[in-house]
């Protein structure tokens, strides 16, 4: 159970994360009720994704790409992260509504998380 919120935990911050930067890209402007709007939008698409990860996840439970995909956590943090990274960048680049710097900051410290792992997991193999 701890698994399966854990998993939602992240894809939800990930799609609220990208939600917020969409709608400040759209209405340019930023304030409360795009928060709002955020976690509207984001809670129905993050609990879809969840379902479609744990469908898959148990596609290949006891399979050697389980085992694989165990092995590189930290480098999926790191590519979800870049990925955010690159749209709130743009964000700040074309519009500069301060939303976009919270996300690079945010993307930036799951980034570091995610080398961190990646880290952690090459030297526990050892």
């Amino acid at each position: 159970m701890i698994n399966k919120i854990t998993t939602f935990g992240w894809v939800w911050a990930v799609c609220f994360l990208a939600s917020w930067g969409l709608i400040a890209l759209i209405k340019e402007s930023d304030g409360w009720y795009l928060g709002l709007a955020a976690v509207g939008i984001s809670l129905p698409v993050s609990v879809t994704i969840t379902g479609i990860l744990f469908i898959f996840r148990s596609s290949i439970a006891g399979t050697q790409y389980e085992k694989q995909l165990n092995e590189v956590k930290g480098l999926r943090i790191v590519t979800v992260s870049a990925i955010i990274a690159f749209f709130g960048g743009a964000e700040v680049g074309v519009f500069a509504t301060g939303v976009g710097q919270i996300i690079v900051f945010l993307a930036i410290i799951g980034a570091v998380i995610g080398m961190t792992i990646h880290l952690f997991e090459m030297m526990e193999e050892r």
